[in-house]
């Protein structure tokens, strides 16, 4: 451990050597008696923009305010319609390196047909994509799966009066198994309409770089995504 020393005191030599012996194997954490490590509150910094630490370990971690740090969790987009749209797409994604959280609520137009909203990776809209649901509505539960379809439906199909929303984790990594897995859920009367929804890619060679969403959106719905 580090020792302070103070002007015009005495200090033990084993002191004064075990300074020595911490700063010779780079250490850099000055300690006070007592285990603090400064004597002043909110005035130390543990590195600095060019000499980083490379890995902290801690049995627990507080902080009083926010944390800024991008590879905990960042927010690649964050899109509120205000204006009625049938697709949005997101690009700039990098699924080799980050899984994503996305999620979308939808506020639908109110006129034409019962539809899905539905997901495109990469604009692969040929039949690569396959789902596996398990499907609430009401008291009914139903399992279904597909395959060779040309999009992932999210939800499934409900009445263009009714909120939808939908959330979920992005798991895209080349030459691994590419799914996106999510639960949808919507009001229908006085009950809650659900499924749980595991989407599959089958194109394991491209690196995800973008997705589609397909419904018509009307004003006020969003869509958020985050890289994890």
């Amino acid at each position: 451990m580090f020792y302070q020393f103070t002007n015009s005191t005495t200090a033990y030599a084993d002191e004064v050597m075990a300074n020595f012996y911490h700063v010779g194997h780079e250490d850099r954490l000055p300690y006070l008696d007592g285990g603090a490590l400064t004597p002043v509150d909110n005035t130390a910094d543990l590195g600095d923009a060019t000499y980083k630490w490379r890995k902290v370990f801690s049995e627990n971690f507080y902080a009083q305010f926010s944390i800024t740090s991008d590879f905990i969790i960042r927010n690649e987009e964050s899109i509120t319609f205000t204006a009625a749209a049938s697709s949005i797409e997101i690009s700039g994604l990098n699924g080799d390196s980050y899984d994503y959280m996305i999620s979308i609520t939808i506020i639908p137009n109110a006129a034409g047909s019962t539809e899905t909203c539905r997901i495109i990776f990469n604009g692969d809209s040929a039949t690569n994509y396959g789902e596996k649901y398990l499907y609430f509505d009401y008291s009914t539960i139903d399992m279904s799966t597909s395959s060779g379809n040309s999009s992932i439906n999210l939800t499934n199909n409900f009445s263009l009066t009714d909120e939808g929303y939908f959330i979920g984790r992005i798991t895209a990594k080349t030459g691994q198994p590419r799914t996106i897995k999510g639960i949808s859920y919507y009001n229908k009367a006085t009950s809650q309409t659900s499924s749980y929804v595991v989407g599959i890619w089958s194109n394991t060679s491209d690196t995800l770089t973008s997705l589609k969403l397909f419904k018509d959106f009307k004003i006020g719905s969003e869509v958020s995504m985050w890289r994890v």
